[in-house]
């Protein structure tokens, strides 16, 4: 039993869902099309010079990413703290190099925000920022590290601190977000000048802000005075604007019709799955009120097409886990977890023949970081 009050619930959702945006997302893929996903890169970063790298540097990153999919969150992060410490170890380094050293400490940030926890996502940003600005050794992620003479230049120290403030201001944002700390978030979005006429990320930030706040005039003003680029937008701002009624007290009827029949309305993209099911698992929520006789099962049959459908692993993951789900009939349920188990999506290990090929392709990109010439011989 749900023990929560009205406001509570209201307040775990939008931290959970919001902002929406229709911004491609990862596609959830069989695990050996990313295992070969993974093994290119790897070949490709047996060449000489910086593409050698890069192409290293990514094939460690979809390793990281895969593993956090598959539900070991603690291997994940140990890739990503293996590749930072073959980075180091060859500091001090150019600022294009140095980016790719610190991208899995903030990839560590960006799974915490995916698993939910977004005041330590949040930190360990800041962290890693105050640290790199200083050049000191700092705690980070609960290790020890040293990023004294990281950079090699005065240039490339302004460099990636310029570059590393954008990623604390975006991401850091959307961390707070996850917390439901909407008025940090809203402080981080107003310095990124992010609350434009449409309703991005920051504008999205800023009616949550006015609406968990108390501030029902100004929530609703900001909806009221966005732009709209398409129907997806209009989908979200219903959905924002019935959260705000809710949290007002007032009566939302009229705008979640209009909210449901905006999201039957949408067409879906492959690249847009996962988001396009997050935005029909909050009109679910935002749908169930007491007294209110709407069929929802619609939105139900369309989330569950949209899953099942290839590269719909996330969706279906999501939606099994929604209690919406217990509406769906036996065959959809199954076909929903055939979706999820070609994904890997929680499964906490790999099969034996990919585990292999997995093994190979992050010990060769490994290698090939682990060729970068110490300080000493430049």
């Amino acid at each position: 039993m749900d023990t929560r009050t009205a406001p509570q619930r209201l307040a775990d959702l939008a931290a959970r869902r919001f902002p929406l945006i229709a911004r491609s997302q990862v596609i959830s893929r069989p695990l050996s099309t990313r295992i070969s996903q993974i093994e290119s890169r790897a070949g490709q970063a047996r060449q000489n010079g910086p593409d050698g790298v890069l192409r290293a540097a990514e094939a460690l990153n979809l390793a990281a990413l895969l593993i956090s999919d598959l539900g070991i969150p603690q291997l994940a992060r140990d890739l990503c703290w293996r590749q930072f410490d073959l980075f180091r170890a060859a500091g001090p380094l150019p600022s294009a190099v140095a980016q790719l050293a610190l991208q899995p400490i903030i990839n560590i940030a960006r799974l915490r925000t995916r698993a939910g926890a977004g005041s330590a996502a949040f930190q360990l940003l800041h962290d890693l920022f105050a640290a790199v600005t200083s050049q000191t050794t700092d705690e980070l992620d609960g290790r020890t590290v040293d990023l004294s003479g990281f950079t090699l230049s005065h240039d490339d120290h302004h460099e990636i601190r310029t570059w590393l403030w954008g990623v604390l201001l975006v991401d850091g944002m959307r961390a707070l977000a996850r917390a439901g700390d909407w008025e940090r978030a809203l402080d981080h979005a107003e310095q990124l000048r992010a609350v434009g006429r449409n309703l991005g990320d920051g504008r999205q930030i800023a009616v949550l802000a006015h609406t968990f706040a108390g501030r029902y005039a100004d929530a609703h003003l900001l909806l009221t005075q966005s732009e709209f680029a398409d129907l997806w937008e209009e989908t979200v701002a219903n959905c924002l604007l019935v959260l705000r009624l809710r949290m007002a007290g007032e009566n939302a009827e009229g705008v979640v019709r209009q909210m449901v029949s905006d999201f039957l309305s949408l067409d879906h993209e492959l690249p847009l799955v996962a988001v396009t099911s997050r935005l029909g698992l909050t009109v679910l929520d935002l749908s169930n009120e007491e007294g209110l006789s709407l069929d929802m099962q619609p939105v139900l049959e369309r989330l569950s097409a949209m899953a099942t459908a290839p590269g719909g692993g996330y969706a279906a993951r999501d939606l099994l886990k929604h209690p919406s789900s217990a509406n769906l009939s036996q065959v959809q349920l199954l076909e929903l977890a055939r979706a999820v188990e070609l994904g890997g999506l929680g499964r906490g290990e790999l099969p034996g023949d990919l585990r292999a090929r997995f093994s190979v392709a992050v010990e060769t990109s490994e290698s090939r970081l682990s060729e970068l010439p110490p300080p000493s011989s430049r």
